[in-house]
């Protein structure tokens, strides 16, 4: 069986952007996707989905001279931050990644790279969006399953029985051939088989967490 390979190259900045971070981030969505030996039709023929992730890091400067001119699909532009101001984003302190696109602005208190925020991200730029918010009775949530989901005992955090909360533990979730499927499904590729995910709007989140349009 053939492999097709999704290539993402992440550029990140801001103060918290390191080499151990940024390795632990690519190695989590890497090893995440690659685990799910996922498998798609492409233009009528079978494929295994393989990713490479690979990583730089840059300054402010280096990235808004980048977005500029940035015609590379592959290219994913996020900030790093030990956290991100109230009332800025899809909410204070959380990791985002902006959906289909290639902005995004990830915190250290996520546990990047030691959790499954990293690879839920990545699933939205991905153009993955959120289940429905009760999947009891479903099994394995996928790894997009938001904070809160209802899900089975198994994927509860342990101990719920104590709590009484039936929300997904989000270090139990998995990345799943159908999520995979999904990415595969939306894609139109040229005769040379490749194919671009999602756009490429080339925005900047600046360290208010706001978003900033520069390409």
């Amino acid at each position: 069986m053939n492999t097709a390979t999704i290539q993402s190259h992440f550029i990140f900045y801001g103060n918290a952007a390191t080499n151990e971070t940024g390795k632990a981030i690519t190695s989590e969505i890497e090893t995440m996707y690659n685990a799910a030996n996922a498998e798609a039709l492409i233009n009528g023929e079978r494929f295994k989905i393989a990713f490479n992730i690979t990583f730089e890091l840059a300054t402010e400067k280096e990235v808004l001279a980048m977005l500029k001119v940035n015609a590379d699909g592959r290219k994913l532009f996020v900030r790093i931050e030990d956290d991100k101001p109230a009332g800025k984003g899809v909410s204070t302190n959380r990791s985002e990644m902006c959906l289909g696109d290639n902005c995004g602005f990830f915190v250290t208190s996520d546990n990047l790279g030691k959790s499954t925020t990293a690879a839920h991200e990545y699933g939205h730029s991905l153009g993955l969006v959120h289940p429905d918010y009760d999947l009891r009775g479903r099994g394995n949530p996928g790894i997009m399953a938001a904070r809160g989901t209802l899900v089975d005992t198994p994927w509860r955090y342990d101990g719920w029985e104590k709590t009484g909360y039936e929300g997904v533990d989000p270090a139990k979730r998995t990345v799943t051939p159908a999520d995979i499927e999904k990415v595969i499904a939306k894609l139109n590729f040229n005769n040379d088989g490749f194919a671009d995910i999602g756009t490429s709007s080339n925005r900047f989140y600046n360290r208010n967490g706001e978003i900033e349009n520069v390409g």
